[in-house]
């Protein structure tokens, strides 16, 4: 048996939240946020900033990812990100050309203590640890450990 339904026109008024689903499944739409709710429990949100939630609903940046599984290691059905296809795949990170793409670990509390930079304008790559720079290579292919320049 399937079920349809068939809405013309729905004119809420400004902070009415429009809600579609089930006990276990829905999407809710406010004036400022959209989220979507599967197994009654929170799995998406955007916020009216433009920011997307999956599994946070208070993201900090254009797109936040958070597991509950403390134990999720790559390799897993429980890995944080997943890029596919059938043929080759990548993750680009686009800086402009006087930024700097990086990579950061650590928690949103301790200022990413560690990381792996490519920085455009100086056309060389970094990486820390315990917020320190320990290596660093240069455009013409040198390794520099424990030193920025020559």
């Amino acid at each position: 048996m399937s079920s349809n339904l068939k809405v013309n026109t729905v004119l809420p008024s400004v902070g009415t939240a429009i809600g579609i689903g089930t006990a276990g499944g829905s999407v809710s739409i406010t004036s400022d946020t959209i989220t979507a709710l599967t197994g009654g429990s929170e799995r998406l949100r955007i916020t009216s900033a433009g920011k997307i939630g999956i599994g946070e609903n208070t993201p900090l940046g254009k797109l936040h990812v958070k597991s509950s599984d403390s134990g999720a290691t790559v390799g897993t059905s429980a890995d944080e990100l997943v890029l596919e296809s059938s043929g080759n795949t990548g993750m680009t990170i686009l800086s402009g050309t006087t930024g700097e793409g990086a990579i950061n670990f650590g928690d949103s509390g301790d200022n990413n203590i560690g990381k792996i930079v490519y920085m455009h304008d100086g056309n060389y790559m970094y990486f820390k640890t315990s917020d320190t720079e320990r290596l660093r290579i240069t455009s013409t292919g040198q390794f520099l450990m424990g030193a920025t320049s020559t």
